[in-house]
């Protein structure tokens, strides 16, 4: 996917010449790369505040633009739309017109026979297929909601991004009898690349944070010289470096793709037989086993020697996400005792 933006900024300013807002219309023009007659192009205005503005003015402002005939975006991100705008459309198939049998015409009549008396036909329950996939199209928005988020270094964007990616891999793995795994294990590989290169930029944030926080806490007379400067010059060029690594990935052919790859599979999803099966009988049975791996690593984990290695193989499991499922509470393992008779791992 190739986007080209064109910014022009204007800025609205009060009757003694303050900053009022500013006002920036991006002229996007998307292309996919590799397919035919796939380009876009719209235009997108965006209104800021400025800094101890009053928001009614901007409502003021969005009454404007409404009235001149604007309406807000349908899209998280210029990428989104750009996906969504550029998918290759599938010339569909007229069926052929066949005789119906009998039955199908009578189960036709009685149909509209209920929908003159005022009865609505049932709707057919969702399916395990369902469930799943609406919680892969959630974590997928999320993914692409933070990217310019992530591209801007806003608090906590890096997190909020490996987490969506960290979700998607888990729902592969976990809900594998909904979802073939020869399509989902390559997309999943891919995410845990893209996990693992904002990785870095996550540990510095998470340093600096913990670094500040303990310095904070200790007594003013404690803290002597200059700690919280010598702190920003050490952590300042570490972050930045990080920073531009990770806008390197977001850049990258490789990142695209995958996005590609993760679009392409939710419009046109691999199912298993098992994802048209009713959800509370498909997705409680993944979780529960899900758990029961997570309890048998407890187990082992606390078999061995006191120590932080002991209980690292059982964080991965225990992240797995149970969202599309509503499992019954299962029983409570060997490692889940009180205090007094657990044993530290």
């Amino acid at each position: 996917m190739r986007l080209c933006s064109s910014r022009d900024v204007r800025h609205l300013v009060g009757a003694r010449g303050e900053l009022l807002a500013e006002v920036s219309v991006d002229s996007v023009t998307a292309e996919r790369i590799g397919a035919q007659d796939a380009t876009t192009h719209w235009t997108e205005v965006e209104v800021e505040l400025a800094d101890d503005g009053d928001p009614a003015f901007l409502d003021a402002v969005e009454k404007r633009l409404r009235a001149a005939g604007l309406r807000p975006a349908g899209w998280a991100s210029k990428l989104a739309k750009a996906l969504a705008d550029t998918q290759p459309s599938q010339p569909q198939k007229k069926p052929k017109k066949a005789e119906e049998p009998k039955k199908a015409k009578k189960a036709k009549k009685a149909k509209k026979a209920k929908k003159a008396k005022g009865e609505q036909p049932a709707s057919p329950a969702p399916t395990a297929g369902d469930h799943v996939l609406t919680y892969l199209r959630q974590q997928y928005d999320t993914l692409v909601a933070h990217d310019p988020a992530v591209r801007r270094d806003l608090p906590d964007a890096v997190h909020q991004m490996r987490v969506a990616t960290r979700r998607l891999r888990s729902t592969f793995r976990t809900y594998r009898k909904v979802l073939d795994r020869t399509v989902t294990d390559p997309v999943a590989g891919e995410l845990k690349w893209l996990a693992r290169e904002l990785g870095a930029n996550r540990d510095q944030e998470v340093l600096d944070h913990r670094l500040q926080s303990r310095i904070s806490a200790l007594p003013r007379p404690l803290v002597l010289g200059p700690v919280d400067a010598r702190l920003r010059i050490w952590s300042v060029p570490r972050h930045h470096g990080s920073r531009h690594e990770v806008i390197a990935v977001l850049d990258s052919e490789r990142y695209l793709d995958l996005l590609t790859a993760l679009h392409a599979l939710l419009a046109d999803p691999p199912l298993l037989p098992a994802a048209s099966r009713p959800a509370a009988k498909v997705l409680p049975k993944a979780v529960r086993k899900d758990y029961a791996r997570l309890a048998a690593r407890m187990e082992r984990a606390l078999a061995l020697p006191p120590g932080e290695g002991a209980t690292w193989p059982c964080t991965t499991p225990a992240r797995r996400p149970s969202a599309p499922a509503t499992p019954p509470t299962p029983p409570a393992p060997p490692w889940a005792s009180p205090p007094s008779a657990s044993r530290s791992a």
